[in-house]
């Protein structure tokens, strides 16, 4: 075979992205913004126009490789990718994909790709003709790991909406399918359980409770939470410690058994929700884009954290989000005004026994499921590399090159 080491430089063109606002990103502009490899929102002008690939070169998406076609906004936080004559832009797609180029990343506050990094890289280059055909061996053999995988990612999202299906039918109409049933005179809530009440979540549970309770405590090691640290409902990462002195001034406080909720979109929609325990010193603060619920006596703060999981508390929350741009956030007023059917603490304890059961056998299929995906998406990035490495000779391959 032939081929023959040479810098990414002399294949194609790279550069970063231009500046832009998030005052001029949002959702319903007329072009595609693009930084850090993820789409980030759309805008009314664009820098490029045609097929081009993206490196993602900031943050948690430092290093990812996509395909563009058509008029977008590269963002400072991209660099872009245009083939030079004799490269197959699609070759040239596969080959940075299987480069993790991560591993290059500088190690800062937040991961950066340099641009200079990128283009002295070296890699092995086959002819123009061997190009073609390893990027139609990887188009064919990919397809069917990506039929398989998409079939499995709708399973997951089908179990995902089975969970929330579940836990709305619970929260809102209890567990007996034979309870008389009354109008809750609500029009989102519908027909509740007779013995149920029409309650406001201010009547039952205290929102961003007065830190002044720890103002005494000083030299004390606490749970320092960033809202990304929750990564989905009751999954938190709670690693990071800090001294009261440090984060008592602007951020939220909470202790152990309170309810924390991202208040920004989309981690508000994708349940980004937890009680937390285990906090160190059962003491933790957090970012202002959390909101803190605490029960008052005689409540079950689980059935909250369901609760705030249901269909109707979404749909209602993010229709009185709040702010322009990519982010949005959820008022305090919506929480504390939010109209909801209450039934009694040992009804709500029954309900909890129920859910938890009830999430966690759906979650251990989601994550089986989940699993399965990871290995076939590992599995496909072997393949892709292997063909652009020469290590597949797809010379032997029986395969019809025609598009």
């Amino acid at each position: 075979m032939s081929w023959k080491k040479i810098k990414l430089k002399y294949l194609a063109n790279m550069r970063s992205g231009d500046s832009i606002t998030s005052d001029s990103i949002d959702g319903e502009g007329s072009y595609p913004v693009y930084g850090g490899g993820a789409l980030r929102g759309y805008t009314e002008s664009y820098t490029h126009e045609g097929n081009y690939i993206l490196i993602g070169r900031q943050g948690a998406n430092c290093g990812s490789v996509r395909q563009v076609n058509g008029k977008f906004f590269a963002s400072e936080h991209a660099v872009v990718v245009s083939h030079n004559s004799g490269v197959d832009n699609e070759w040239l797609y596969y080959l940075l994909e299987s480069m993790n180029l991560n591993q290059y990343s500088i190690s800062a506050a937040q991961p950066g790709l340099a641009v200079n990094t990128i283009k002295n890289l070296e890699v092995n280059l086959p002819s123009y003709d061997l190009q073609i055909g390893i990027r139609k061996y990887i188009d064919k053999k990919t397809k069917i790991f990506e039929t398989i995988i998409k079939q499995k990612e709708n399973l997951s999202e089908l179990l995902q909406e089975q969970r929330q299906s579940i836990i709305t039918e619970a929260v809102t109409k209890g567990l007996n399918p034979n309870v008389k049933m009354k109008d809750s005179g609500v029009e989102w809530i519908g027909e509740i359980p007779e013995h149920w009440e029409v309650k406001r979540l201010k009547n039952v549970l205290d929102l961003n409770p007065n830190k002044n309770e720890v103002n005494a405590l000083k030299g004390l090691r606490v749970t320092f939470l960033p809202m990304e640290n929750i990564l989905g409902p009751n999954e938190v990462d709670i690693s990071i410690t800090k001294n009261i002195e440090d984060v008592y001034s602007g951020y939220t406080y909470f202790k152990n058994n309170d309810l924390v909720m991202a208040k920004v979109t989309p981690c508000f929609e994708n349940g980004n929700i937890a009680v937390m325990q285990n906090l160190e010193n059962s003491i933790g603060f957090g970012t202002t884009e959390l909101h803190v619920l605490r029960a008052k006596p005689k409540q079950n703060i689980t059935f909250y954290f369901y609760l705030a999981q249901s269909a109707p508390f979404k749909q209602e929350g993010v229709s009185s989000m709040y702010g322009v741009g990519g982010l949005k956030r959820i008022p305090s007023e919506f929480i504390f005004n939010y109209k909801f059917a209450m039934p009694s603490v040992s009804e709500q304890n029954e309900i909890v026994e129920f859910l938890n059961e009830k999430c966690t056998e759906l979650e251990s299929i989601k994550k089986l499921i989940n699993g399965q995906i990871d290995k076939l998406k590992e599995y496909r990035q072997a393949l892709i590399y292997e063909a652009v490495t020469g290590k597949i000779d797809v010379r032997d391959m029986e395969l019809d090159l025609a598009r």
